[in-house]
C-alpha cells in the first residue's frame, strides 16, 4: 500500500513578506459559533454528499468533527478532484470571508476507495477545524501565517500538516474498516 500523505496546501510563496512573527495563534482557542443554516460540512456533488453521511454513520471521529465544525463560522466545500501534487491525496484551501462566515474548500483525490477518500477528507476536516478555532484567520494570508506557526514541519515550501490531523485521518480509517 503506498504511503499516504493528505496535506494542507497553502500559497506561501505568494506571502513571502510576511512577519510571522506579528501573528497572534492560540491554538487552544474555542471555534466561534456563527448563525449559517444548513450543515457546514457540505459535499459539492451528490455522491460526496452520500460519502460524507456514511462517514458521519460509521466514524465517530468524523461525526465529532462535523458537529463541532457545525458549531463554527466555518463552511466546507468538500469536493473529489482529478489531481493533485504527487503523493497528495488532499488539500485544504481558503477561499473567501464575506458576511461573517468563512469559506474553505478540501479536495481529495478522486478514484480511491470509500475509507480511503474518508480518512482524508477527516484529515482535512481536522484542519478545517484548526482555522475554525482561530477566528483571525480571515484571508490566504492569516491562514499561511496560521500553518506556517502551529504546522510541526513544511511538508513542501508549501505545505504544511499538523499531528492532529494526520491523527484523525487515522481514527476515521480504523473505524471506518
Amino acid at each position: 500500500m503506498r504511503k499516504t500523505l493528505a496535506a494542507c496546501f497553502l500559497l506561501v510563496g505568494l506571502f513571502g513578506g510576511l512577519d510571522l512573527s506579528a501573528r497572534t495563534v492560540d491554538p487552544t482557542a474555542r471555534p466561534t459559533s456563527a448563525h449559517v443554516p444548513g450543515p457546514h460540512v457540505r459535499g459539492a456533488t451528490t455522491r460526496m454528499t452520500n460519502l460524507l453521511q456514511q462517514a458521519i454513520a460509521r466514524s465517530s471521529t468524523f461525526a465529532a468533527l462535523v458537529k463541532a465544525i457545525d458549531a463554527t463560522d466555518v463552511i466546507v466545500h468538500v469536493e473529489e478532484v482529478r489531481t493533485l501534487s504527487a503523493g497528495v491525496d488532499g488539500r485544504l484551501l481558503f477561499v473567501h470571508a464575506a458576511g461573517g462566515v468563512r469559506y474553505l474548500r478540501a479536495q481529495v483525490l478522486m478514484g480511491r476507495s470509500v475509507v480511503d477518500t474518508m480518512s482524508t477528507v477527516g484529515h482535512e476536516l481536522q484542519h478545517a477545524l484548526e482555522v475554525a478555532t482561530n477566528t483571525h484567520v480571515r484571508d490566504t494570508g492569516s491562514f499561511a501565517a496560521l500553518y506556517g506557526l502551529i504546522g510541526d514541519h513544511p511538508v513542501r515550501p508549501d505545505q504544511y500538516d499538523t499531528p492532529a490531523a494526520r491523527e484523525a485521518g487515522r481514527r476515521v480509517r480504523s473505524e471506518m474498516s
